[in-house]
């Protein structure tokens, strides 16, 4: 059964439970405290990988005892599948050893019964709230791989220094306009460049643009 929040899909939850009645409140809880989500539900092991395989979620919360497959064999098959996936496990305390052993196959929470509701909430909003960043950051990682080979194909001369003038980067137009390659640049300061010939306020004006980190 897939629930769609609010018809947005900022993050994709799997949440994978037996028992009936645990299974609708928890339900519940989700779609009410976190409503920018897609809330994916399966009633054992096996349907809830059968349901990660098609939707590919980014967050996996799943019980532990379970009829056909177990949440932590489950677990493992989707760790095995997926690396980024979060995954929270809700056991009780006497299943210490299922919680060491979900700990070695690389959970990355878990929640003991009797479940405190507002701790299962924390903990899921605290890996969609990880995963967001990690979106960020490949995306700004991907902007600047372009952006760097936009500079470094570019016929124009492109020159990055700290706000002290010291050259920290320049790319290969530079090269071609001044004859300084990347090595002899790197490390030396503006004022290697300085010919004597730029009048005096353009002269200023790059420096204040410099020393401002612009």
């Amino acid at each position: 059964m897939q629930i769609s929040i609010n018809g947005t899909h900022k993050s994709t939850i799997l949440y994978v439970e037996d028992d009936e009645s645990t299974r609708e409140i928890i339900t519940l809880l989700v779609s009410k405290k976190i409503p920018d989500a897609t809330l994916i539900v399966a009633e054992d092991g096996q349907a809830g990988l059968d349901a990660f395989r098609k939707h590919l979620p980014d967050i996996v919360v799943t019980d532990v005892r379970m009829p056909v497959m177990d949440g932590i064999r489950m677990a493992k098959e989707i760790r095995e599948l997926s690396k980024e996936t979060r995954i929270i496990v809700i056991t009780a305390v006497s299943d210490i050893n299922r919680i060491l052993e979900a700990i070695d196959i690389g959970i990355n929470h878990y929640v003991l019964k009797p479940i405190d509701h507002n701790k299962l909430v924390s903990v899921i909003k605290s890996c969609m709230t990880y995963i967001e960043q990690e979106r960020q950051v490949r995306e700004q990682l991907e902007f600047f791989r372009k952006l760097s080979r936009a500079v470094d194909q570019g016929p124009v001369a492109n020159i990055i220094t700290d706000t002290e003038g010291t050259i920290e980067f320049v790319n290969p137009g530079f090269t071609r306009l001044t004859g300084y390659t990347f090595v002899e640049a790197v490390g030396k300061n503006m004022r290697m460049l300085k010919s004597g010939e730029t009048p005096q306020v353009e002269y200023q004006r790059l420096w204040k643009t410099i020393s401002a980190g612009e």
